[in-house]
C-alpha cells in the first residue's frame, strides 16, 4: 500500500577549462539565469487503484518527501515510480526521466531536490514523479509481445504515466517534464505527439538525435577508455556472464563507463550520484532496434512542438557530440540552449549551481 511521511547556444564552449559566464545560444532571446542564492531501499509495492495516504507522516521512508513508491502495472508493463511532493499543488505535475536506456531515476532525487520549493522535503509545493521506463532501473520488460526496448515502447510509458497521474489527481492538466540523456529524447518525442498537455521541457544533456550522432558518441566515450578499461568491458558485458548477476553486471560495467562521461576534474562531484538499479539489457542486450537504423532522426519530430517552452542544457565534456543538442536547438522553435562550462553530461552535479539557477529559470512559475 502506497505510504507517505511528512510529507544552451549558437556557439559551443570549446573546452571545460572555460571559465566564461553562462549565456543562451541566443543571447537575444532570454538573459542569464540569475543568481537565486543557495537551495534552501526499501521497495513497496503499490496497491493498484489506490491513492496516497495524505495523514499520519510516519510511513518510514527516509525522504520525507516521499508520498509513495513502488511497481505498479501502468498500461501493462510493471513500472517503478516515485512520487514526491504534495498532491495539492496548482503547479503542473513534473515527470522526470532518468538518463540511458539503462538507468534507475535514484541518482536524480537529490540533484533535483531544489525542485519541492522553498519548503524542501519538509514542505514541498510541487508534485514530482520520477519514472523507470521499461527495462530500465527497476522497470520490468513488459507483457510478451511488447516487452522491446524501443522508442515506441517508451513513448507509450510516458503517455501510460501522465494518465496515471490524471487519475490520481483526478484532473486533467499541463505536465512539466524535466528529461535527462535518454529521457530528454523522450520526452521530446512525447511531447510532439501531445503538445496539449505539455507545459515546459527541460532537456539537460540530451540523447543523440539521429544516427550519426549517435555513432560518434559511442566512438567518444569508448576512445577515453584504456586497453585494459576496454579490454574488463568487453568480458564482463558477454551474456554468459553478465546475465548470472545482471544488476551487479550492469552497475560494474557502468562503473566503467560513467566516468568517461564528464569532464576529467569532475570526478569527486559524479562519485556523488547515486547508481544502484541498472538493467545493461537495455543498453546492450537488447539494443533499440530504431537506434540502428540509417532513418534514425528525431529533427523532424522535434519540428512539430508548438507553444512548449523548452529549455536545452549541455556541457562540453559530454561525448554526445555538440552538434546533437545543437539539432534540438535549431528543430524546436523558440527552445533556448545553455553550454554550461566545466561539464560533460553529469551537469546536474558537476555544476550544480549553474543547473540549478537554469532549471528554476526555466521551471518556476
Amino acid at each position: 500500500m502506497l505510504r507517505r511521511l511528512a510529507v544552451c547556444l549558437g556557439l559551443l564552449v570549446a573546452a571545460c577549462g572555460d571559465d566564461s559566464p553562462l549565456q543562451p545560444a541566443d543571447s537575444g532571446t532570454v538573459a542569464p539565469p540569475p543568481d537565486l542564492g543557495p537551495p534552501d531501499s526499501g521497495v513497496t509495492p503499490f496497491d493498484a487503484g489506490t491513492r496516497p495516504d495524505t495523514g499520519s507522516p510516519d510511513a518510514g521512508f527516509a525522504d520525507p518527501s516521499i508520498l509513495g513508491q513502488g511497481q505498479e502495472i501502468i498500461g501493462g508493463p510493471l513500472l517503478f515510480v516515485t512520487l514526491r511532493g504534495t498532491l495539492t499543488s496548482t503547479m503542473p505535475p513534473l515527470v522526470l526521466l532518468p538518463t540511458g536506456p539503462m538507468h534507475g531515476q535514484e541518482y536524480l532525487y537529490d540533484p533535483t531536490e531544489f525542485l519541492l520549493g522553498s519548503g524542501g522535503v519538509d514542505a514541498p509545493n510541487r508534485l514530482m514523479v520520477y519514472l523507470d521506463l521499461r527495462a530500465t532501473g527497476r522497470s520490468a520488460f513488459g507483457a510478451i509481445g511488447d516487452a522491446e526496448v524501443t522508442v515506441e515502447n517508451h513513448i507509450k510509458d510516458v503517455e501510460n504515466i501522465v494518465t496515471y497521474i490524471d487519475g490520481l489527481l483526478g484532473r486533467t492538466g499541463p505536465i512539466d517534464f524535466l528529461g535527462h540523456g535518454y529521457g530528454a529524447g523522450i520526452a521530446v518525442l512525447y511531447a510532439a505527439r501531445h503538445g496539449d498537455r505539455v507545459s515546459r521541457l527541460v532537456l539537460s544533456n540530451p540523447f543523440p538525435a539521429n544516427v550519426q550522432d549517435n555513432a560518434r558518441w559511442n566512438e567518444n566515450y569508448r576512445a577515453r577508455l584504456n586497453a585494459a578499461e576496454s579490454e574488463r568491458l568487453v568480458d564482463l558485458t558477454q551474456p554468459r556472464i553478465c546475465l548470472q548477476d545482471l544488476e551487479r553486471c550492469s552497475l560494474e560495467a557502468w562503473n566503467i563507463i560513467g566516468p568517461t562521461w564528464i569532464c576529467r576534474e569532475n570526478e569527486t562531484k559524479y562519485r556523488t550520484l547515486r547508481f544502484e538499479h541498472l538493467d545493461y539489457r537495455a543498453f546492450g542486450f537488447f539494443i533499440n532496434r530504431d537506434l540502428r537504423n540509417d532513418q534514425y532522426d528525431w529533427s523532424t519530430t522535434m519540428g512539430l512542438l508548438s507553444g512548449i517552452d523548452t529549455t536545452i542544457i549541455s556541457g562540453p565534456c559530454d561525448p554526445i557530440p555538440a552538434e546533437s543538442p545543437m539539432t534540438y536547438t535549431a528543430s524546436i522553435a523558440g527552445s533556448v540552449h545553455y553550454v554550461v562550462p566545466e561539464s560533460g553530461h553529469f551537469t546536474l552535479v558537476e555544476q550544480a549551481e549553474a543547473f540549478r539557477r537554469i532549471v528554476l529559470r526555466a521551471l518556476t512559475y
